[in-house]
């Protein structure tokens, strides 16, 4: 492959599992992944690449914290569930890892709940902190109160970091922005479900619109999950995987790469 490229990897929820499968579509097809930037459950999967962790390997991680979680319950919603659970595995993982630590530039984003605008990490921010901040729902789990800012979900504020991007690029390096939005809703009433379901919607249109004018968008085939089904690493990635694959392709029947 000559060509290089940036990844913006999206919110998402549990839809955000697609993004570990575009890049093991990318790392085996030799793609010279340069950058990467993310939000919310983006910001996870791209933190972890940029730490060296493979594609493989952070599917591992996902599987092993995950198998048990097929949709969010009460249970799943309290802090010692579905986010602390995770979050205390990648704490011991992560232990005195700081931002700056990773192998390729890498931008993570927060949302600044007082100015309400995104807050990029810094390389000496506490990796555990960034990813803990770029996934903090709002009525879901309590903001970060870190550097006198309180911070929330990276996905409000910037669902898909791309554009703030461009600036770093260079004629040989492309911006992929990839979009895991179109899941379908599910008839759950019970409250905090409801608001995962208002959020989704909500980043949805503020990262289609946030999308336009980038290089490529990787789209991959999600309408049949929703942003809720942790249980579904597995599938999920796979639909990623092939989403991956076939921009791949088509950029070499073009003559792109």
């Amino acid at each position: 492959m000559s060509r290089a490229f940036i990844l913006s990897l999206s919110s998402g929820g549990s839809l955000g599992y697609a993004h570990i499968g575009v890049l093991k579509a990318f790392v085996e097809s030799g793609v010279d992944i340069v950058a990467v930037a993310g939000t919310s459950m983006g910001g996870i999967v791209s933190s972890l690449f940029a730490l060296g962790v493979s594609p493989h390997d952070i599917e591992d991680v996902f599987v092993s914290i995950m198998s048990n979680i097929s949709v969010f319950s009460s249970a799943a919603l309290s802090h010692i569930g579905v986010h602390m659970g995770p979050m205390a595995f990648l704490k011991d993982m992560l232990k005195g890892i700081k931002v700056g630590h990773s192998r390729i530039p890498l931008f993570v984003y927060a949302t600044d709940m007082y100015s309400r605008k995104p807050y990029l990490f810094q390389p000496d921010d506490d990796m555990f902190i960034a990813l803990r901040a770029t996934s903090s729902i709002p009525g879901i789990f309590p903001p970060i109160k870190y550097k006198g800012m309180y911070l929330v979900d990276g996905g409000i504020a910037l669902p898909l970091p791309a554009r703030e991007l461009l600036k770093y690029k260079t004629p040989d390096v492309i911006s992929v922005g990839v979009d895991v939005y179109g899941g379908t809703l599910m008839g759950i009433r019970r409250s905090r479900i409801s608001i995962m379901h208002a959020y989704s919607l909500i980043m949805s249109r503020h990262g289609r619109c946030r999308g336009r004018g980038l290089d490529y968008i990787v789209s991959p085939n999600l309408n049949d999950y929703t942003n809720l089904m942790y249980g579904k690493v597995r599938e999920i990635i796979e639909r990623g995987y092939i989403a991956g694959a076939s921009f791949l392709e088509t950029l070499y029947k073009e003559g792109l790469l």
